[in-house]
């Protein structure tokens, strides 16, 4: 009996694993302060996320077994991955074996929920994102309100308070990227439903705040990525008017933001052409190039488990010249795993995803959301790290995924 009202509670937990990552960074700031954990308290209380999420795969032990036994072959896959790429790791750099753990932590683990089966995605996700729309609401009251002590935070936490047009946003989080992917599922969730003949004026007003909380962050990757998928939607679904109503009165939501000048929606498309360009004074295109010689000089192994992305730079300075790492592979999800996989690895994981993702999706319009999330995500790791964002890539592999016959 206690077995079953956990299996039952799994959900909750899951959810709760993503809701302590959207207040992670500020609960954390007041409970512990900045900085690294000093103590054992302070690394369960900054982890809490990650331990949660791993209560959750314990609770679904049961289902991980049976699917163990029906995926064997994306199992070899995933452990050879990672034992091949954390003994690269290990070789070149022994004594910095926390790398290999954050690296796995923020990538690789969350991985696991694609062998989780009988997961309820409709109640996970009607639940997240009616949260997202209650989170947005007080993210934007924060940024009115405090935003002294949001510049504050920021800088204390060793970043510079970033201004486009207008001081970003971040919501709680504190990281505009992360915040406006959190936001840009939600958009697609709700867009997705006006689209299915739900047609009520409480759908429409959640788009309006998540569009707002979303032109706040003046993130281009989510902002053009939605506009992006909602043509995408347009041209599946058929429903012309419903699609063009929604992108105009995103369009107008932004001008207002940004104070009602045109010249950020210029420079929306203008910095997007000058990166597609390569244009060398585009600071991703460098970051892009700089991956790119990293790649080569380890083509085949890559440079290892937690020593590319965000890994690299909170664990190897650009200037170390005994470690091989990636540091400038901070802007692209594909960069960032060629540096740290190597090709023959990064080859086996598209292999593992394609196994792994639900392929009605591509296929039954019933799967209309999974496949616009797909489309985005997709999108949008080619100029960010979004997949290394935890437990949101959770979130990702869980919608995409196969593993239960639930349509959201």
């Amino acid at each position: 009996m206690k077995w079953l009202l956990l299996e039952k509670r799994r959900e909750q937990v899951f959810l709760l694993s993503l809701m302590m990552f959207s207040v992670g960074p500020l609960v954390r700031w007041l409970v512990v302060g900045m900085g690294p954990s000093k103590n054992i308290f302070e690394y369960v209380f900054s982890n809490l996320p990650e331990l949660l999420f791993g209560f959750f795969l314990i609770m679904n032990l049961r289902s991980l077994q049976e699917c163990f036994n029906r995926r064997r072959l994306e199992l070899i896959i995933y452990l050879y991955i990672i034992l091949t790429s954390s003994v690269t790791a290990l070789y070149t750099s022994f004594d910095e074996w926390m790398s290999v753990f954050y690296g796995f932590k923020m990538t690789y683990f969350p991985m696991l929920i694609f062998f989780v089966m009988s997961v309820q995605k409709k109640y996970i996700l009607k639940v997240w994102n009616a949260y997202v729309v209650v989170y947005t609401f007080f993210s934007i009251l924060f940024h009115f309100f405090c935003l002294d002590v949001e510049r504050r935070f920021v800088q204390e936490s060793g970043h510079a308070f970033g201004e486009y047009f207008i001081p970003r946003m971040g919501g709680f989080l504190f990281t505009p990227v992360p915040f406006s992917m959190m936001l840009s599922f939600s958009v697609i969730y709700y867009i997705v439903k006006i689209l299915r003949g739900e047609d009520k004026w409480k759908y429409w007003l959640f788009l309006v705040l998540l569009m707002t909380g979303l032109s706040f962050s003046v993130t281009r990757t989510g902002i053009l990525g939605i506009i992006a998928v909602s043509f995408f939607l347009m041209l599946r679904t058929k429903e012309y008017w419903k699609v063009i109503r929604i992108i105009v009165m995103f369009i107008v939501i932004f001008v207002i933001v940004m104070n009602g000048s045109f010249k950020a929606l210029y420079w929306l498309g203008d910095s997007t052409k000058e990166t597609l360009s390569m244009n060398e004074r585009v600071s991703r295109v460098k970051l892009w190039k700089g991956a790119l010689k990293e790649f080569l000089e380890s083509p085949i192994l890559g440079h290892g488990m937690g020593h590319a992305g965000a890994g690299a730079i909170k664990y190897f300075s650009k200037d170390s010249q005994n470690i091989k790492a990636s540091v400038h592979s901070t802007d692209g999800w594909y960069f960032k795993e060629l540096n740290e996989l190597g090709l023959i690895n990064f080859v086996l994981l598209v292999f593992f995803f394609y196994r792994s993702i639900n392929k009605d999706i591509f296929g039954e319009d019933v799967y209309i959301f999974e496949l616009s999330v797909l489309l985005f995500v997709m999108i949008s790791s080619v100029f960010n790290n979004l997949l290394d964002f935890f437990p949101l890539n959770a979130l990702v592999y869980l919608i995409v995924s196969k593993n239960e016959k639930d349509v959201c």
